[in-house]
């Protein structure tokens, strides 16, 4: 029977973005494999699963085993999808020797996070209260977003540090993994 997933990422997407900045964080992977890859990893207490892209299996050289899980989403519940389950996955900063091993991870088509979605140094640089904060890398548009860790690695989202926005604006987190910048962008019309 298939496993239970609920979340797994959310993205309205009518053609214009959103103005609003996804909690992303820029960040290594590596595998049994031994390969390690950089990326961008959706921070998203949302979901009950972690999950990643089917090209960043396949530049990390994993092994997978084929599975279905049933996922539950605002738009409907218990959809089967066909996916692989991955193991032995570890995450850590962009810049940094610690890493932290992921539960097993299911492997989908794509993150539904467009990079434009992405704060980066020049949108920081527009929101004074988040001086200080340091994404570690120019993350610009043309980045694929493909990891998301869920609600099962709890230990990789709590917040160790956060700067609250200033009326409108977005506001920062700092996990053991970086920082990321969540909530409405410069580019937003209503800021």
């Amino acid at each position: 029977s298939p496993v239970q997933v609920s979340g797994g990422g959310i993205a309205a997407d009518s053609g214009q973005r959103s103005g609003t900045l996804m909690p992303v964080i820029p960040v290594r992977v590596t595998s049994q494999s031994g390969e390690v890859v950089e990326t961008l990893a959706l921070c998203d207490s949302g979901s009950s699963g972690t999950f990643m892209s089917k090209s960043l299996a396949e530049q990390l050289g994993m092994s997978s085993e084929p599975t279905s899980i049933s996922v539950d989403t605002v738009c409907g519940s218990g959809r089967d999808v066909s996916t692989s389950v991955t193991v032995d996955v570890k995450v850590g900063r962009q810049s940094g020797e610690q890493w932290f091993s992921l539960p097993p991870v299911f492997t989908v088509g794509r993150i539904p996070v467009h990079g434009e979605d992405v704060c980066d140094e020049a949108e920081l640089s527009r929101w004074p209260h988040l001086s200080g904060v340091e994404l570690g890398v120019e993350l610009g548009a043309s980045r694929e977003v493909s990891l998301l860790i869920g609600a099962n690695s709890p230990e990789l989202l709590v917040p160790e540090e956060v700067r609250r926005p200033e009326g409108k604006g977005p506001f920062a987190v700092r996990t053991v993994l970086g920082w990321y910048v969540f909530g409405p962008s410069h580019r937003s019309s209503c800021v």
